[in-house]
């Protein structure tokens, strides 16, 4: 939020972005993570067990396969419908959207899909958006066929190996409480939420919404506290994606 000063009037709450830092370079990144975590020692234990068991381990940078793509946008697709989350790939043009921008040759900005194969099948996958020298998270997914060795988190290793020899300082996973992203980070970076609105019936709406979402959030209510967020959240998706009610509550 630091350095956009235009819009801290319409600010309504705040988040954390995780980062991994590896501008100086990978080994030093991973002798001081491996002081706190042993997610990095685990993850090199499992690709060798998966090498022994299941076949090589390889993995390709700023692949170019539109079958391998296809199979990351599917599992996406299927993660969407078993966790009740709202398919933003049935609208049609999120999914173009990310086609062109893996295509796209521009130096500094553009998105960037990253694999790993075992046994010559596909394991896992990542679609990034790169910046100058900035990978952002965005889609990744993998079969669960190998989930017991962990694909997706040797992927991210991977990753940071490639992103610390070409120029790639920085790998921003996003909010989220999910523990592999607490144990390979080693930085955060606050970012902001809330909206700007001419003045009118629906943006006074909009504010009161907000005003609920943050008064439910203080309230020692569990888990219950976090749903006018997450309601809200939902609809945004659905208004964004132009899609009706029925497919954005997954029932499509």
């Amino acid at each position: 939020m630091e350095g956009h000063a235009a819009f801290a009037p319409y600010l309504k709450g705040g988040q954390e972005s995780l980062l991994i830092d590896v501008s100086q370079g990978f080994e030093a990144y991973a002798a001081a993570q491996r002081e706190h975590s042993d997610i990095l020692n685990d993850t090199a234990k499992k690709k060798r067990k998966v090498e022994r068991e299941k076949g090589e381990v390889v993995f390709t940078a700023r692949s170019s396969s539109q079958a391998d793509f296809d199979k990351l946008i599917g599992w996406k697709r299927e993660q969407y419908k078993k966790t009740g989350q709202t398919d933003i790939f049935a609208a049609g043009w999120p999914l173009e959207l990310l086609n062109n921008l893996r295509i796209d040759d521009c130096p500094d900005f553009g998105g960037v899909l990253f694999t790993l194969h075992i046994g010559g099948e596909l394991a896992a996958a990542h679609f990034a958006l790169r910046g100058k020298d900035v990978l952002h998270a965005w889609f990744i997914a993998h079969d669960d066929a190998y989930g017991r060795y962990s694909p997706g988190v040797i992927l991210m290793v991977e990753i940071l190996k490639w992103q610390a020899e070409n120029g790639y300082r920085v790998l921003d996973l996003g909010p989220g409480d999910y523990r592999f992203k607490h144990q390979l980070s080693n930085g955060k970076l606050p970012v902001g939420f809330g909206f700007v609105g001419r003045p009118s019936a629906a943006a006074f709406l909009r504010g009161a919404q907000y005003d609920v979402r943050r008064a439910c959030e203080a309230l020692p209510l569990g888990k219950m506290s976090a749903l006018p967020g997450k309601a809200m959240r939902r609809f945004d998706t659905m208004r964004a994606l132009g899609v009706g009610l029925a497919a954005g509550l997954g029932l499509l």
